[in-house]
């Protein structure tokens, strides 16, 4: 169980200058955290499938397909200049 001086430890190395109550708040803060993860590592899990995602949705991604554009190429028309379908700008470095 995590005490004042823990969390001025922690406040040390985060660089926090917290004041008493914020000490005494987040001290009970961190036990319950504390508390919730011990609980959740005490649940048996061997029973369960592993998982990779919780939504079941395995590829939302589509392939990438090239296409013409007609607004790349009105873009395109609209540049003072251009190279080779890209449009040129002045060297800033």
């Amino acid at each position: 169980m995590p005490d004042q001086r823990h969390l001025k430890h922690l406040a040390q190395l985060a660089h926090l200058d917290l004041t008493l109550r914020e000490e005494e708040r987040y001290t009970k803060d961190i036990a319950e955290i504390l508390a919730y993860v011990e609980r959740v590592q005490r649940e048996p899990v061997s029973h369960r499938p592993p998982t990779s995602t919780i939504t079941g949705v395995q590829q939302v991604l589509r392939e990438d397909e090239s296409a013409p554009s007609e607004l790349a190429e009105a873009l395109l028309k609209c540049a003072p200049e251009t190279e080779r379908r890209f449009v040129k700008v002045p060297t800033v470095l």
